[in-house]
Parts: C-alpha cells; sequence; structure tokens
C-alpha cells in the first residue's frame, strides 16, 4: 500500500498526478502499462511559468464561477527522489470547502501538466496519519480519480458510476451520510463500487506508469526500482513544512529557488543563476546590474522636470506654477504645485528614496492610459527618518512591482517610471511626481529637503560626492 501524509506536514504522495494525467482513461485494470517517458522530458515549472498558466487555464463555468476559487501567491517546490527536477505545488481553495487542497505541476514534454489533489479528512486531521478521501481533478473540477485512505495508506479505488460528474450540492456537504464520499451526493452512495489495493509496492518516479495498474499487480516489472517516492521537502518524513528542498533556498521575497554556485545567485528574470551584482548595485527587471542612485534620490542623477511656460521652476514645490487665472497664498498669477517633478525616461527603474514600509499602491493603469487630474499608479511608502515617520507617495508610473505590506530597502527598485495619469498628456514631459507628507498626512513637504541631490537657484543639480 502506498503511504500517504498531511498536506499541514508537507509530506505528500509521490508523483501520482504525473502518471494520472498521461492518459488515464487508457488505463484499464489489467497488466498494462503507459510507456515511460525519458527522465530529460520532465522539468520543472517555473514560477512565473505556473502563474501563467494558470491565468489561463482557470475557466469560469456557466454561473460565473470557476472550480479554482482562491490561489496562493507562493510556489513551493518540493524534491522527487531519482529525479534532479523539482514538483511546484501551489495551495489552493476549491468548490470543496471542507477539502485541503493543491495544485500540482510539471512539464511533461514541453507541456505544463496539472492536477489538484483534495484531501477530505474523516476525523478533521486530528491523528498523525490520514484518514479519509482523496479526490484528484483537473483545474475544471473534472474527476481524474477517487481514493480511500486509511491510516495513512490507500485502501481502495473508488468506481464511480459511468458520466459521473460533482454536482454543486455536495460541494459544502456536512454529516448525513458518514460512510459517502464528500464528493458524491448521499443518495448515490449505492452506486459507487470500490477496488481493494493490496500492493505494498511502491512506485519508480522518474519512469511514468499508469499509476493505479500498477498498484493492482503483483509485481513489480523487473530491474526496476521500487524504493522511490515524492515525500516532500527534503525527503523526510519529519521535515520543516516551511523549509526549502534540498538545493534550494529561500529569496528575498520568501519563495524557494535554486541555490546557486558561490558568488552567485537566482535571476528570476533570466531563470538562471548569474554573478550577484557588486556592492552599491541592484539587479532590475530584465536581470542587469545597475547602479543604485544616492540615498534619498529616486533615480541616477535626478533632474528637475520643465513644466511648460512655468520652466524648470514649475516642477518644484510650492507656488511655482504660472496660471493667470488662480492665485497661491495670496499672489495672483500664481498655483501650487504640491510635489517635485523628476525628469525619467519612460520605464525606468524608480528607486525606493528611503527603506519602509509599502502602505498604499495603485495599479490599474496601462502604461501611458490619461484620466484628467489623475495621479496613474502610484506607490507610498511609510518611511522612518531620523526618528520622524514620513510617507513617500511615487506617482505616473508605468509598473509597480510591490504590494501593500511588503519591507522595502532603500535603493531597492519598487517599479517603473511613466506617464499614467493627468502625465499622459501631449507635450508633458516623463516624470515622477514625488509628495512626501507627515505621518498622519496633515501636512504637505517639500520633497526636495529629503533628496541627497541639490538644485541651485535655477533648478539645476548641484554635484556631489554620490553622483
Amino acid at each position: 500500500m502506498q503511504k500517504v501524509y498531511y498536506f499541514k506536514n508537507m509530506l505528500w504522495v509521490l508523483l501520482i498526478f504525473v502518471a494520472l494525467l498521461i492518459t488515464f482513461q487508457a488505463c484499464e485494470r489489467d497488466n498494462i502499462l503507459l510507456e515511460p517517458v525519458n527522465k530529460q522530458n520532465i522539468k520543472t515549472v517555473t514560477k512565473a511559468d505556473a502563474f501563467y498558466h494558470l491565468q489561463n487555464n482557470i475557466t469560469m463555468n456557466r454561473s460565473g464561477t470557476s472550480f479554482v476559487t482562491e490561489i496562493d501567491d507562493a510556489v513551493v517546490y518540493d524534491s522527487l527522489i531519482n529525479s534532479d527536477e523539482m514538483l511546484a505545488t501551489i495551495a489552493v481553495q476549491t468548490q470543496f470547502v471542507n477539502a485541503n487542497s493543491r495544485i500540482l505541476m510539471i512539464e511533461i514534454n514541453d507541456t505544463i501538466q496539472t492536477a489538484v489533489y483534495n484531501m477530505f479528512s474523516k476525523n478533521n486531521f486530528e491523528t498523525d496519519t490520514f484518514y479519509g478521501d482523496v479526490l484528484i481533478t483537473d483545474l475544471d473540477g473534472n474527476i481524474l480519480n477517487a481514493l480511500k485512505v486509511e491510516d495513512g495508506y490507500y485502501v481502495a479505488q473508488y468506481l464511480l458510476p459511468e458520466n459521473f460528474s460533482v454536482s454543486s450540492n455536495v460541494y459544502s456537504r456536512s454529516g448525513g451520510c458518514q460512510e459517502c464520499p464528500e464528493f458524491v451526493d448521499c443518495n448515490m452512495c449505492g452506486e459507487l463500487g470500490e477496488v481493494v489495493v493490496t500492493s505494498t509496492k511502491k512506485i519508480k518516479v522518474n519512469v511514468i506508469y499508469c499509476y493505479f495498474c500498477l498498484l493492482s499487480q503483483g509485481d513489480q516489472p523487473e530491474n526496476e526500482s521500487i524504493d522511490a517516492e515524492w515525500s516532500g521537502p527534503g525527503g523526510s518524513n519529519n521535515s520543516d513544512p516551511n523549509a526549502c528542498p534540498t538545493g534550494y533556498i529561500r529569496d528575498d521575497n520568501n519563495n524557494c529557488v535554486p541555490q546557486c554556485p558561490e558568488g552567485e545567485e537566482w535571476v528570476e528574470s533570466l531563470q538562471q543563476c548569474a554573478p550577484k551584482c557588486d556592492s552599491g548595485f541592484v539587479r532590475d527587471v530584465q536581470g542587469n546590474c545597475v547602479k543604485k542612485p544616492c540615498e534619498g534620490d529616486p533615480v541616477l542623477n535626478p533632474e528637475i522636470a520643465s513644466s511648460g511656460l512655468s520652466g524648470k521652476r514649475g516642477g518644484t514645490f510650492g507656488c511655482t506654477r504660472v496660471d493667470a487665472s488662480t492665485s497661491c497664498e495670496g499672489r495672483a498669477g500664481e498655483k501650487k504645485h504640491d510635489g517635485l517633478d523628476v525628469k525619467s525616461d519612460l520605464n525606468s527603474s524608480l528607486f525606493s528614496m528611503y527603506s519602509g514600509t509599502v502602505t498604499n499602491v495603485r495599479n490599474s493603469f496601462e502604461a501611458g492610459e490619461y484620466r484628467k487630474n489623475s495621479y496613474g499608479n502610484f506607490i507610498t511608502i511609510t518611511s522612518n527618518i531620523n526618528g520622524t515617520t514620513y510617507n513617500i507617495k511615487y506617482n505616473h508610473l508605468n509598473s509597480v512591482f510591490v504590494e501593500i505590506g511588503q519591507t522595502i530597502g532603500v535603493g531597492q527598485i519598487i517599479g517603473l517610471t511613466g506617464n499614467t495619469g493627468n502625465a499622459a498628456q501631449k507635450g508633458i514631459i516623463p516624470h515622477i511626481h514625488i509628495q512626501i507628507y507627515n505621518s498622519n498626512y496633515t501636512q504637505s513637504l517639500d520633497p526636495e529637503d529629503f533628496l541627497l541631490t541639490k538644485f541651485d537657484e535655477n533648478q539645476n543639480p548641484i554635484e556631489n560626492d554620490c553622483n
């Protein structure tokens, strides 16, 4: 019998879904084996590819809902014995509200294969080994297989009626027919059959077999290893559920990534290891090492963007804009500008001026999207500078790389500069509109006081030791 462990311990069944996904329907209950897949044709699915695949393959049903309702933003990679490739697993919530579910993913012959592994506990996961049922489905909830588990072992495969499908009334079923699997309507229990599993053999992971055909056989093929299973991170039943598998480490975003040789680091955008950036440099979205600006500067060698008839002065903070129709602080013909416009090329790296925590984000604008009187996409980072709390807001961005609650380091790339909102008007010089407020937003402050780079009376930058 094949041993199974709780998802909460990250000690799961071996790569059964690979076997199930390779034309499971072609597997009859006799001694048929599928052709083995060459080890070189199995590949790890990257995080980017995993979420892109899910985005394009989870579909809505007629009622406007999907079988997979929530997807965790972390991908955990687990070791496969006898293979250097890794199994990608993502925690999800499905329409089965009482199930503990994961999406399992791996690439086979250049095609990403997925299955949803749903566990229904008969005792609310209160024992060290699992008692209950396992339902394996595709992303739309169509059943691939159904299993009965006792004391952590598969003991039976459920025989489902022809054309059986899960009805919505069982998604949150509780009580009523305790002997009936939770994914089956109570009035259908009598139509459910079982095939008892008696084999104690394990299955070689890197050779793809028809899993349950093999289990029903008395013997393994000759010359094939039977001591190979997927047992989760580290290959031990006592592994830390939050630990990365052997050969992987956690990156700054708390994701498990391949461990690189000394002096190198994993670069997600390049999908490979690369030499670490030198001190004072940081990696941009393309994976290149770029120089960080001075602490307090949002870009390298900042310049003030000119603002029409108001010139560069109009890009600074205060009553600096020329407008005959208004007045500012009692001065006719002047208009207040509530920030500092720092010139920037479109889609260039935006660096955090100070360390802090992201407290607000808007990322709903397409690059270059215009809206009257709007700041477009923006990021607000709350920072403690010399013991005082400030809120620093970066506006008119084309891309945002951070999320609310994220801790940010000084000089970290947080987005791409742009021209969203009212900055998309013709004739407007691309710029970052920087605003700085006190801790409770009751006072707007001059951003120039927070930049390391200073400017002369003509708003030209003054050279300093940093730039």
